[in-house]
């Protein structure tokens, strides 16, 4: 299945984000301007049943193969967001990205808890956005949340989240929120242990990129290196329909 994708800015080098549950590549406006600015041009998928992608039947392996239909191989940094962690680590071996950033990562999960995860998630956010959040970023969030197809969650739950990626070529830095509830519990000392960098980002709930973007983008920034200079207007975000994105 062909996704739909937003683009930002013209840079030399590609970023992927992908988005976790009940949201869409909305979520992410902000923190591609960062990457914009840091002279990435940058890909967003909304995963099928979210945002403007089509439906179908959802499992793990079908949102991360829509991934891999979608977007071209080799992207210089990709970086996958709560449930977004799952379907990144099955579509990397086929997308093999040069770097990987795996943001409140959601492996090792038991299928059946999700709906109440999700539900829990869901309730929080909406009563009480982070102090951080603007009024597009809370009108992003309500816009994605009507347009997500719920039945994600009835097909999902038949399948466990797969385990934590084995090492790879690519480097991985792994983020976690500082008051977080919502990830997966992980043994940070396993990560590290598998080579990965692991940072976690100070006064942030689980939309880390929205609750505190400056800690975000340090800690990407701190990962990546210097910010190289901008060379394209990070824009509002192109949206590039499914038989439009390559």
């Amino acid at each position: 299945m062909r996704l739909h994708t937003r683009e930002w800015g013209a840079g030399e080098r590609t970023a992927l984000l992908v988005h976790g549950m009940a949201v869409d590549s909305r979520t992410f406006n902000r923190l591609a301007a960062e990457l914009v600015r840091r002279g990435y041009r940058v890909l967003a998928v909304d995963l099928r049943g979210h945002g403007r992608s089509p439906r179908g039947y959802y499992s793990p392996a079908a949102l991360a193969a829509d991934v891999a239909e979608t977007v071209p191989a080799g992207v210089d940094l990709a970086l996958g967001h709560s449930y977004g962690t799952v379907v990144l680590s099955l579509a990397a071996p086929r997308l093999a990205p040069r770097r990987v950033v795996y943001a409140e990562p959601y492996w090792n999960v038991v299928g059946e808890e999700l709906p109440q995860v999700a539900a829990d998630y869901l309730a929080d956010a909406a009563a009480a956005p982070g102090e951080r959040w603007t009024a597009q970023d809370v009108r992003d969030h309500e816009a994605a949340r009507a347009c997500w197809d719920p039945r994600t969650l009835l097909d999902l739950r038949r399948f466990d989240t797969p385990a934590t990626p084995d090492p790879s070529a690519a480097p991985v830095l792994v983020q976690f929120a500082e008051r977080s509830g919502y990830s997966a519990a992980l043994d940070e000392s396993d990560l590290r242990a598998r080579g990965f960098e692991v940072h976690t980002v100070p006064d942030a709930g689980h939309n880390l990129h929205v609750d505190n973007l400056p800690a975000t983008a340090a800690s990407l920034d701190r990962w990546l290196g210097p910010a190289e200079p901008p060379g394209a207007a990070a824009g509002g975000g192109q949206a590039v329909g499914p038989k439009a994105a390559r």
